[in-house]
């Protein structure tokens, strides 16, 4: 193993964290921008994730952060930061489809940020620097 893969993945969930907490905190500085971008983006039919107040949903994703920075219970943790960002990602895919009318450059970045989240996954028990170990992991 490259001796400079474990700082590497650490650097690569902390980005995320970042990531992540930006959105999170949005459901509590501007809970009304929060909603727009829930009943804009994420729709299912009928169902939006609108419905739901977004300081649980910030809360919520509070708590899978916390956990995935600290690595704890890892295939839960990352597999969370990672479905959730999927599932983000599956709902704007209307807008990652070149030439087509609704595709938005920015929303490119979702892409290599989810390759990286599908790679700190698989890699997640290489991932040891500042993370806890054992039982919890």
């Amino acid at each position: 193993m490259p001796k400079n893969l474990k700082p590497a993945l650490l650097l690569t969930r902390l980005f995320i964290a970042y990531f992540m907490l930006m959105w999170a905190l949005d459901r509590f500085s501007d809970a009304e921008h929060a909603e727009n971008v829930a009943n804009k983006f994420y729709k299912v039919g009928d169902l939006s994730l609108s419905a739901v107040p977004p300081q649980a949903i910030g809360v919520f994703l509070l708590v899978v952060i916390f956990a995935f920075v600290i690595g704890l219970k890892k295939r839960i943790s990352y597999g969370l930061v990672m479905v959730i960002h999927g599932l983000g990602t599956l709902f704007t895919i209307k807008h990652l489809v070149p030439f087509s009318d609704s595709f938005t450059l920015i929303f490119l970045a979702a892409l290599p940020t989810l390759g990286a989240m599908i790679l700190l996954f698989i890699l997640r028990r290489e991932d040891t620097i500042l993370s806890l170990k054992g039982k919890w992991s």
